[in-house]
């Protein structure tokens, strides 16, 4: 890709604005018998000049745009063993699962559930409608 400073011609004034630039074409564009296609002329080679522009940029800053790339990941990468760590920290400090079991074994697991069924579970109405035989050899 040809650099766009090697289409520069110290022979012809350059404008210190686009605005100035393109006036000036303009009024050289009415001055002629075809000004639009004078002004078509003009404006392919003004966004030839800022496709070639952007190119240029974009390839100047790739490596900027990858370090900061590799910058950032790596920044996540640290947050991120910082928080695990941190959770681990609290876990530990916390002693959950020290707890946890301590609550599990002072529970009565038996009145729990008997408890539950005190509360939820009706014989009479479980049974209901239900005809038993006992038969004995």
């Amino acid at each position: 890709m040809a650099k766009l400073n090697k289409y520069a011609n110290n022979l012809f004034v350059t404008h210190g604005t686009m605005d100035a630039a393109l006036e000036y074409a303009t009024t050289v564009a009415n001055a002629c018998e075809t000004p639009s296609a004078v002004m078509t002329a003009i404006q392919a080679v003004l966004n030839t000049a800022i496709s070639m522009h952007i190119g240029e940029m974009s390839a100047v800053n790739r490596p900027l745009i990858e370090l900061i790339d590799a910058r950032v990941a790596a920044a996540v990468a640290d947050l991120q063993s910082d928080i695990e760590d941190k959770i681990s920290e609290a876990v530990a400090d916390f002693g959950i699962d020290g707890k946890i079991s301590e609550a599990l074994e002072d529970m009565d697991i038996d009145d729990k559930i008997q408890g539950w069924y005190d509360s939820n579970f009706d014989i009479e109405s479980a049974l209901s409608g239900t005809s038993i035989s006992i038969t004995f050899d």
